[in-house]
């Protein structure tokens, strides 16, 4: 059984400037998923540099707050309750338009690798 605690977790600054928790991925954990977790944050007015993954489709999952999520040319408020699809090779970035921080789980598919960010966040 694997289990990881949340609260066990130090954030990290991930390369487009979101407040990170990886909570889990195969390449670090004796798991056989397809995908990594995260628990992600952007901090009340402040958004994450455009970026993109080269071969790794996401999906948000968001928790708590409200922003706008751009994913190529579109660009979409997304509110609490909501889960979006973010193609692999997009360009992505989400800005934090609530009070309080914008809380998401970051599902990537396959699993999150820095060589695979590209762009001004990479």
């Amino acid at each position: 059984m694997l289990i990881r605690d949340l609260a066990k977790i130090e954030w990290i600054s991930a390369p487009d400037g979101c407040l990170v928790k990886e909570w889990m991925s195969p390449l670090r954990e004796k798991m056989e998923s397809g995908c990594s977790f995260a628990y992600a944050k952007v901090e009340e007015g402040k958004e994450t540099a455009l970026h993109a993954l080269k071969t790794s489709s996401e999906a948000y999952v968001v928790l708590e707050g409200e922003g706008v999520l751009t994913i190529g040319a579109e660009s979409e408020k997304v509110v609490a309750g909501q889960a979006i699809y973010i193609p692999a090779g997009e360009p992505q970035k989400i800005r934090n338009i609530g009070k309080g921080d914008l809380v998401f789980i970051c599902i990537v598919s396959p699993p999150w690798r820095k060589e695979d960010e590209a762009g001004p966040g990479a």
